[in-house]
């Protein structure tokens, strides 16, 4: 993980996450921990403070976790035991879903190539009627092919020169 910016109000390894039981939500402290410290024997050392400080009603509810900060972005409460919409489960989906758009589009391509080929049987047929020999009509396929590639390759970049000036991810550090 790499080091926040300096004006970043988070500069810190570890991370406490507060929260009662079955809903972690509460206020998050940033700790850095020492080299070498085991950080289970501090969230146990933290919650037996925290135990003998506070009402034992609300002691039995409440704990404290620490949480590495390069797995909290990705991986939020999920680390804590509450498994629901934490930010990889959302990306796992979107990875998911884009596989299956990827196989569609593919599908499609396999299935609208193989209708061309058939349109343009008649044309090879004839060309090769004439006297046209294999290779040129290889070559013309090939460059036909590269001239769609490149159209599309040009068209892209194109438009992401253009839409990416309106649309700038925010930093994950940005407050």
């Amino acid at each position: 993980m790499t080091a926040a910016p300096p004006s970043s109000a988070v500069q810190e390894d570890f991370e406490i996450w507060v929260g009662w039981s079955g809903s972690l939500w509460g206020p998050k402290n940033y700790v850095r921990l020492a080299e070498r410290t085991d950080p289970a024997a501090i969230e146990e050392r933290l919650n037996e403070v925290m135990g003998r400080s506070i009402p034992s009603e609300a002691a039995e509810r409440l704990s404290l976790h620490l949480q590495p900060m390069s797995r909290a972005y990705l991986y939020g409460e999920s680390d804590l035991g509450d498994s629901g919409g934490n930010p990889m489960d959302h990306l796992q989906l979107l990875a998911f879903i884009t596989l299956v758009v990827i196989a569609v589009a593919s599908a499609n391509f396999v299935n609208l190539t193989a209708a061309r080929t058939v349109v343009r049987t008649r044309e090879v047929a004839a060309r090769r009627a004439v006297g046209v020999s294999r290779f040129d009509i290889f070559l013309q396929f090939l460059v036909e092919s590269m001239v769609v590639s490149t159209l599309a390759l040009w068209s892209g970049w194109s438009e992401i020169s253009i839409t990416g000036r309106f649309s700038t991810p925010r930093s994950r550090w940005s407050c």
